[in-house]
This record gives structure tokens, C-alpha cells and sequence, in this order.
């Protein structure tokens, strides 16, 4: 049965789909300077001449403010990190990214780049020992030895896979909101995760340096609530 439509579906027939929000995002350059204080150096690079290469390395999609240029990408706002691993690594992963971008996209990620202008950083990552005093302190004991056992044991096996954990959970604590294109690493709430951690303690580190606030303390996951990450 048709029915006669009312005043509250006339207006909402007539709102905006969309509305217009302002979002701090974390920056390229903030996430490298983050990461550099665990000891994973990122050596971050702009990458707009689509070269070939075999180095694997972490990228990261940055677009600039509402209304702005661009003018330099790691002041930008990072809307994706991700890596490539392949044998082609991450450059070769950006040319199959870029297959996805443009006015017919019909995929999230190529929407996204292609509405806001997207443009890209990247590099490889190396992984240099730290004392472990000097590894940023969380506050919370359980917290300081996730970022040890992280940092010692897996990242210098695999420090692109590391940094990218880390980096996505960066953006969360340095930013109003995570990467908004990320949600594979993002994860859910009182994950216990060790690349939270180190995130947190990172983000307090870089906001004491900047005289910011401090971000929140992760919760910590309660044993009983199951398998990390389920909530």
C-alpha cells in the first residue's frame, strides 16, 4: 500500500546526503617520527613518478585540508597505510592501487583516493636496536612490556609489518580519528594489543614534545572477554 508521504519524509527527501566535517589526521611525518622512536626508520619519500622497483616498504595515502593543495604530502593527512611485501614490493603494490583510482572506481579504496586527490609517501623500513631505556615509557607495567617484547622480537625480523601495526594504531592516538580508509589493523576496543602499545607510548612521547595533551591509556582487554579483539 501506498501512502501519502508526510512533512518528515518531504524533508528528508530534500536533505543533503552528505555533511562536512573537519578531522585532524595524523601526518606522514608524525608517523615516522613515531616509529623512529622504537627504532624503525622509515625512510618516507613522495611518490609521484610511478616508478618500478623490488623494495619492500611501508606507503601511506595523504590528501590535503578541505579546499587546499597539497604542496607537500608529508604534512598531508593520512587517509591509508599499508605495505608491500610481494616481490615487486610497494611500489608494485601502489600500481595495482592506482588500477583501482578514478572517476568509475567501483572499489572503497579507489573512491576515496580518487574523490579527495590522494596523494602518496613511501619507503622502506629498517630496524636499528634501541636500549631499551630509551623506548618510550607507556605508565602502565603490562603496556612497557608489550612495547619491549614487540620491538625486540619481532621487529627486527620483520619491521615493515611491524611498522605498518604500528603506525595505523598511531593514527589512532595522534589523530581526532584513525587512517579512515584503514580498518584491517585498526582493530576493536581493549584489544591488548602489543602495536597499541607501543602507539600509545609513542603518541604521549611526540605530544609532551609538542605540549598536547596526552592520548587515553589503551584498556586493558579483561582475560575473561575471550580472544583479543572480540568485544
Amino acid at each position: 500500500m501506498n501512502l501519502p508521504p508526510t512533512a518528515a519524509d518531504e524533508a528528508a527527501a530534500s536533505a543533503p546526503l552528505t555533511s562536512l566535517v573537519t578531522l585532524r589526521l595524523a601526518t606522514p611525518t608524525a608517523l615516522r617520527n613515531g616509529l623512529a622512536l622504537l627504532g624503525l626508520r622509515w625512510s618516507a619519500q613522495s611518490d609521484d613518478r610511478h616508478e618500478a622497483g623490488t623494495e619492500v616498504g611501508l606507503y601511506c595515502w595523504v590528501a590535503a585540508g578541505f579546499g587546499q593543495e597539497l604542496a607537500n604530502p608529508m604534512q598531508g593527512a593520512a587517509l591509508y597505510i599499508g605495505v608491500g611485501t610481494g616481490l615487486g614490493g610497494w611500489r608494485e603494490r601502489l600500481r595495482k592501487e592506482r588500477s583501482w583510482i578514478g572517476e568509475d572506481s567501483d572499489h572503497g579504496h579507489g573512491m576515496a583516493m580518487h574523490r579527495t586527490g590522494a596523494k602518496v609517501v613511501g619507503g622502506p623500513v629498517t630496524y636499528s636496536p634501541l636500549p631499551v631505556d630509551w623506548l618510550p615509557q607507556t605508565g602502565v607495567e603490562e603496556g612497557d612490556r608489550a612495547v619491549h617484547r614487540l620491538v625486540s622480537d619481532a621487529a627486527s625480523t620483520q619491521p615493515v609489518v611491524v611498522a605498518e601495526a604500528i603506525a595505523i594504531r598511531l593514527a589512532i592516538h595522534l589523530g581526532d580519528t584513525g587512517a579512515p580508509v584503514n580498518s584491517a589493523g585498526a582493530g576493536a576496543w581493549a584489544t591488548n594489543n602489543p602495536a597499541d602499545w607501543a602507539a600509545f607510548a609513542c603518541a604521549k612521547t611526540l605530544r609532551a614534545d609538542e605540549g598536547a595533551h596526552e592520548p587515553p591509556v589503551p584498556a586493558m582487554r579483561d582475560q575473561r572477554d575471550g580472544p583479543a579483539g572480540e568485544r
